[in-house]
């Protein structure tokens, strides 16, 4: 039994790493199903993630406000060279004054360009699978940002 169903899981990695799924940004934030998806830049994968609402362009957030995906924000971080948490820009450039507000404008440009050059798969799942098969597809790639 749990070798089948390694097998299984181990057949839809293969699925959803195949490169003839690889998809550009502009095509990958139209998607509207529910899956998981991996994040490259060139060969290089970056991030695991997963969408599970309806109608929902999950890879679309990408490249809007940080605050809305854990791969955009992570990238600030690491260009602001700060372990600080913050969920606003307010909070970066006043509260914290971790840099000015056209600083973090610009770096933010910058992180959105870099993304929208990223390609990505996607594999259709459904329910309860989707997180299941994240975690697993996370555990055995081992992408640089995911935690």
């Amino acid at each position: 039994m749990r070798k089948t169903r390694l097998k299984k899981l181990l057949r839809k990695l293969k699925k959803l790493e195949s490169s003839k799924n690889r998809m550009n940004f502009d095509s990958a934030k139209k998607i509207t199903r529910n899956g998981v998806y991996i994040v490259y830049e060139g060969k290089k994968l970056l991030y695991i993630g997963s969408t599970s609402k309806d109608n929902h362009r999950r890879m679309g957030d990408l490249d809007g406000h940080f605050s809305n995906h854990t791969l955009h924000k992570k990238f600030l971080k690491k260009a602001l060279k700060t372990k600080e948490s913050f969920r606003s820009k307010i909070e970066i450039y006043q509260k914290k004054r971790i840099c000015s507000e056209k600083r973090l404008g610009e770096i933010d440009q910058k992180i959105k360009g870099r993304i929208r050059k990223f390609s990505f798969n996607f594999l259709e799942l459904r329910g309860r699978e989707i997180k299941k098969f994240e975690h697993f597809a996370i555990g055995i790639l081992n992408p640089d940002y995911n935690d």
